[in-house]
Formats: structure tokens, C-alpha cells, sequence
């Protein structure tokens, strides 16, 4: 959320304690360099933020 409404303190703030984490940096680069499921649950994330009642089963599935 904090990057789609890009509030950079947030995304800071995450970058650094994914980093801390362990967290591959390659990640940073975008939604494009995640794992096929991540970037699918981007889709889900986006419609539970905004309009959660659109969610049905084929986002899931």
C-alpha cells in the first residue's frame, strides 16, 4: 500500500527492514523481478486497498 500511494518515509522504512531481514535486494527493483505468485497477489492486494467487494473467486484461483 505504502508504494501505490507512494509514501516514501513507508517505503523506506520497509526497504531497510527487508534488507535487515535478509530479503533478496534484487526485489527492489520492481514488481517485475518478484516470483510469479507475488506479482499475482499484487492484483488481490490492490483490490482488498480500493474495493474490496470486487474480490471473488477468480482473483484466487
Amino acid at each position: 500500500a505504502a508504494g501505490r500511494h507512494q509514501c516514501s518515509y513507508l517505503i523506506n522504512l520497509q526497504k531497510g527492514e527487508f534488507l535487515l531481514q535478509g530479503g533478496d535486494p534484487g526485489w527492489l527493483k520492481g514488481l517485475k523481478s518478484f516470483p510469479a505468485k507475488l506479482q499475482n497477489l499484487y492484483e488481490i492486494n490492490k483490490i482488498l486497498a480500493h474495493r474490496p467487494w470486487l474480490l471473488n473467486t477468480t482473483h484466487i484461483e
